[in-house]
């Protein structure tokens, strides 16, 4: 919730340009990662792409560079991780959420704490496309994902 109102909502969007509503919920995620610290992974930066009736939904790294980065810092600073979620795939983004170029960032800070997300609702598309962000992030020279167990993460090597 953004001023009470829910960043999927059609209402989010109406009186602002993209980058703002972008901009504005990525400021939000960044006082949640600074005032909250009861979370393991923080699950798909940037699901604000979903919504809004944009032509171009990406949400680039270099176009949010400095709320992005103090994200991305606290997240490492408080030894935390970051979810891939690859339900980005099956609609209009086609790219995960986030974006390889937010996960390569991630990386270059000292993240180490990589885990997979589908949102899958329906088996049909649990773990859908995970074999392809795999391949994804040995291109990135990331060796593992996890995933957690008592809220310890578990690191799985990537072949």
């Amino acid at each position: 919730m953004i001023d009470k109102i829910h960043a999927g909502e059609d209402e989010y969007f109406s009186s602002k340009t993209q980058h703002k509503a972008y901009k504005i919920y990525l400021e939000e995620v960044y006082v949640s990662v600074c005032k909250f610290k009861n979370y393991d992974v923080i699950g798909h930066i940037g699901f604000v792409r979903r919504y809004g009736n944009f032509l171009d939904r990406s949400m680039k790294f270099s176009e949010y560079k400095e709320v992005l980065d103090e994200i991305l810092k606290q997240v490492v600073k408080d030894d935390k991780g970051i979810e891939i979620n690859s339900s980005g795939y099956r609609g209009v983004l086609k790219t995960p959420i986030p974006d390889y170029d937010i996960v390569n960032r991630y990386i270059q800070l000292g993240g180490e704490i990589i885990t997979l997300g589908s949102d899958s609702h329906v088996t049909g598309t649990n773990a859908s496309n995970f074999n392809f962000v795999k391949e994804k992030l040995k291109d990135l020279n990331f060796k593992y994902t996890a995933y957690f167990e008592n809220r310890k993460p578990k690191f799985i090597k990537l072949k």
